[in-house]
């Protein structure tokens, strides 16, 4: 967009050099008016008012031609701004939960650890109630240990 704009701006430069151009042509045909060689400087005149005409429709063609080119600039857009804004939230969300898995996913073995030790300290307080609400059936484990502790 900001070549463009320095394009327009160039081409408005150059627009106004050729408007003081012009202007300064009319003095000199104004000067001429009055002189002697009225005839030839008629011809001139009219050559130059031809020269005139011909340089307004050329700008006038180039102003309507830099208008539709900068009309067709501003259509073609890439992408909108909308679809780069959800494009974003969608990455950030994205990144997030991704974040949180792995923070999540870290934790893991910690947690199997822990379970693993909750697990064997409830088996062994179960089987010591056990042992100890049942006299009969602790007899009965010594008497195997004791046997399996001979073999």
């Amino acid at each position: 967009m900001a070549k463009l704009d320095e394009i327009a701006e160039v081409l408005t430069e150059e627009l106004e050099g050729f408007q003081k151009a012009i202007q300064q042509l009319e003095v000199i045909a104004k000067k001429l008016d009055h002189s002697h060689t009225l005839m030839e400087i008629e011809n001139t005149r009219d050559g130059v008012s031809k020269l005139k005409q011909g340089q307004v429709n050329h700008f006038r063609k180039q102003r309507q031609e830099v208008h539709q080119l900068s009309q067709k600039l501003e259509g073609a857009k890439l992408v909108p701004k909308w679809l780069l804004g959800l494009f974003f939230s969608f990455l950030i969300s994205v990144m997030l939960v991704l974040g949180y898995s792995i923070f999540q996913a870290s934790k893991i073995p910690k947690m199997e650890q822990t379970a693993y030790s909750q697990g064997e300290s409830n088996a062994v307080r179960h089987f010591d109630r056990f042992m100890r609400e049942r006299p009969k059936a602790g007899a009965l484990y010594k008497e195997w240990l004791d046997s399996k502790g001979k073999e």
